[in-house]
């Protein structure tokens, strides 16, 4: 299920009452949620990702209200780890820690039984992979041909970052063109309607 974007009555919902903070009445779970960074992803060439930490929260006994988005810090009552201060505490507790790179479930050369037995053995993302060792990649059968594939896999993409980098400003140059034609055809529609009420007479 996508992940649902924060909305102006639900967050007031969420956010609640400073003053009725200790009983907010909602579910809260803290999690980590991959995000790409798309600057990190255009430098290197290929789909970078950072674990952030997330939130989900829910009306008990109402499955329609359910929002996940990126956890609110700071040191006021109705952010995140004040509001949901014991949820906060169970889940930093966890030792929980974000992981950058290419996870390797976004990586079209494994399989997801591969990606569940590595992710078992805490090898998450295509680096991990391609700076295991020899010792260990050989108690995983068919992956040391993995291995070197993420090798080479890393080696393409940081050779033909800059190009991927020039092909993202490209398109952004692009983008910004369209939607200048696109306003100034709106202001010489817009010109032309007003001259078009000017010249017409008066009724008698």
């Amino acid at each position: 299920m996508p992940l649902q974007q924060d909305t102006e009555g639900f967050t007031a919902l969420a956010m609640g009452d400073p003053a009725q903070q200790q009983g907010h009445g909602l579910y809260a779970e803290f999690y980590m949620h991959p995000v790409q960074n798309q600057a990190a992803s255009e430098e290197e060439g290929r789909p970078i990702y950072e674990e952030q930490e997330y939130i989900r929260i829910m009306v008990p006994g109402d499955k329609s209200t359910v929002i996940e988005r990126p956890v609110r810090m700071g040191s006021t009552p109705v952010h995140d780890n004040h509001k949901f201060a014991r949820e906060y505490a169970a889940f930093t507790q966890n030792g929980t820690q974000g992981l950058t790179g290419t996870p390797l479930k976004e990586w079209p050369q494994m399989s997801r039984s591969q990606v569940k037995e590595l992710e078992f053995f805490n090898v998450h993302t295509v680096e991990q992979l391609a700076e295991m060792a020899d010792s260990n990649i050989q108690n995983f059968r068919g992956m040391a041909e993995k291995k070197q594939a993420a090798i080479n896999y890393l080696e393409a993409a940081h050779d033909g970052a800059p190009m991927v980098k020039l092909e993202s400003e490209l398109k952004k140059r692009d983008n910004e063109i369209d939607a200048l034609k696109g306003q100034v055809e709106e202001l010489i529609k817009e010109l032309g309607e007003s001259k078009g009420r000017k010249k017409r007479p008066l009724a008698d």
